[in-house]
């Protein structure tokens, strides 16, 4: 196969495509160049994706900050305290609850004490108070808060947290147990962020899976995955750049996972599934290359503009979360088009006819008949009133489930009340109704 992929094969050397065959597109020329400079495209996509990567862990990505959330008025009074100056404190409190002792009894009352000493014995809390006592006095409050920024007091609560076990052990005659801003925000954390990786890491055996039956060969398959993990990786340090302008919110890349391998996947299931229908028809491989370029690259290219646009709507919202999402998905998107638009076509002229190595007998087709679409067809044709409407009615059973949807927020109202510093705050809200609990986050 010669370096020259998009050239006739009868062609001179000096000669490309003729004016009349030779497709005359964005995507159709970035294909040329790459197909005849492998090298350079190859090597600076790998390039571009370590220096993106590289940028990320040295400069780091802004966070969204408690300040940055909200929107309208609330908003900007939080921003008006922020830029005030007032000291902030990350509130935490341990309950100790007995259904039988009382907060006058001696053996409650040195549980109490043993609790306040365990919490300041880590050096990472300040302002303790022992104070409060429940109406039924069955229940009394250690509140403290953590030293430190407030912003990173998630970061140092472990010890804290077991230190209240390590007294909670000695005494399993009682409740001792803590919830607060910090412990509460660490629980949401962990729940959220755990069924985000839990999905993320599903979903690439899963999008494996779905290629290799897609392909029927492991190759092909694996190509479109490769290219959706390093537009992903690339995409976290443009990400850490646009963050000194947007910050990103926590979940933003989970996100970005999901959407980089969705539009990675198929950008290269549309380059690649056209190069081997032109091939099976005949087509030479610097020609099949060409029509997959000027077609299926033409509508990678659309479709990556229309997402881009779709997704810079959110910016209207004004909303830190929702700008994040949409800063998220347009660089991904926008990544993984420029790498099928770039080092896709440079990695099948390389390849050629081998893109279909690791054959799996009984999936591998190089040419699908449509056969299931084309009886679709046939009946939709032949019947468009009906089809129209049975489409329509599918549509509307399907968005019916949405009538039951209800807004929730991500603090404690919006996650399933089986961690413990949640479980804590409901049992510290039943004890002191009227007591200052923490406002969830």
């Amino acid at each position: 196969m010669t370096t020259s992929m998009l050239r006739p094969p009868d062609s001179r050397p000096d000669e490309t495509l003729t004016s009349h065959r030779r497709p005359r597109n964005l995507a159709a020329a970035v294909a040329r160049f790459s197909a005849r400079h492998r090298a350079t495209a190859i090597i600076g996509w790998l390039l571009f994706v370590v220096a993106a990567t590289a940028l990320s862990a040295v400069i780091g990505t802004v966070g969204a900050e408690d300040s940055d959330y909200g929107n309208g008025e609330s908003k900007r009074a939080e921003q008006i305290i922020d830029a005030a100056g007032f000291p902030e404190r990350a509130g935490e409190m341990v309950i100790v609850q007995s259904s039988t002792l009382t907060a006058d009894s001696a053996e409650f009352q040195n549980v109490v004490r043993e609790t306040a000493s365990a919490v300041e014995a880590t050096g990472q809390v300040e302002n303790i108070n022992t104070d409060a006592v429940s109406e039924d006095g069955h229940s009394a409050l250690v509140t403290f808060d953590m030293k430190g920024d407030p912003e990173t007091a998630v970061d140092r609560v472990d010890p804290v947290l077991d230190a209240v076990a390590g007294v909670q052990g000695k005494h399993s005659d009682l409740v001792v147990a803590q919830t607060g801003e910090v412990s509460i925000d660490k629980a949401i954390e962990s729940q959220v962020s755990g069924a985000l990786g839990t999905l993320s890491m599903l979903s690439l055996p899963v999008t494996l899976g779905i290629l290799l039956v897609a392909f029927g060969a492991l190759l092909a398959a694996v190509i479109p995955l490769g290219l959706a993990i390093t537009a992903f990786l690339a995409s976290l340090g443009l990400l850490a750049a646009s963050s000194r302008f947007f910050p990103a919110d926590d979940t933003v890349t989970h996100l970005m996972l999901l959407m980089g391998l969705a539009v990675g996947v198929d950008y290269c299931i549309f380059y690649i599934r056209r190069e081997r229908e032109e091939r099976a028809n005949g087509a030479s491989p610097e020609q099949a290359l060409a029509t997959a370029a000027a077609t299926s690259g033409r509508s990678i290219l659309i479709s990556a503009f229309t997402v881009i646009i779709a997704m810079a709507g959110m910016f209207l919202t004004q909303d830190v979360t929702f700008i994040s999402l949409a800063v998220g998905t347009i660089l991904v998107v926008a990544v993984a088009a420029l790498g099928s638009l770039t080092v896709l076509p440079a990695v099948l002229s390389k390849l050629g006819d081998k893109v279909d190595l690791g054959r799996i007998p009984g999936l591998y087709q190089r040419k699908s008949n449509g056969g299931f679409w084309r009886f679709v067809l046939r009946v939709v044709l032949r019947r468009p009133g009906v089809s129209a409407a049975l489409a329509a009615a599918a549509l509307v059973a399907l968005a019916l489930p949405a009538l039951g949807m209800r807004p929730a927020s991500d603090g404690i109202e919006g996650v399933k009340h089986d961690e413990a510093a949640i479980q804590t705050y409901d049992r510290v809200q039943a004890a002191f109704p009227a007591a200052p609990t923490p406002p969830p986050s």
